[in-house]
Formats: structure tokens, C-alpha cells, sequence
């Protein structure tokens, strides 16, 4: 689980990350949220795909 204290900490750069090291160790991470709009979860979905595609 990835936390951050406001708006702008970093939240979803660190996801982003992270699914990159499990795509590398051949997880397959899955991103998600209670709170999370549609659009910060395609945001996110596209981070990772830039991460993972390089």
C-alpha cells in the first residue's frame, strides 16, 4: 500500500516504480484504490506502462 500525508507527495510516481520492479521480477502488479478516481487510475495504469516499456 502506498500512502502519502497530501495531494502532490508522490503517490503515484511510487506506484509507478514499484509496479517496474515487480514487471522486472515477473509479478504482476495490480493497482487500485477505495478512493481513487477513474482518472488518476488510467494516470497511474500509463506510469506504469512507461516504466515497464523502457
Amino acid at each position: 500500500m502506498v500512502l502519502g500525508t497530501s495531494s502532490g507527495a508522490g503517490k503515484s510516481l511510487m506506484t509507478a516504480a514499484l509496479c517496474r520492479v515487480l514487471r522486472r521480477r515477473g509479478e504482476t502488479p495490480l493497482t487500485g484504490g477505495g478512493q481513487r478516481t477513474r482518472l488518476q487510475e488510467q494516470e497511474v495504469a500509463l506510469m506504469c506502462y512507461l516504466l515497464i516499456s523502457r
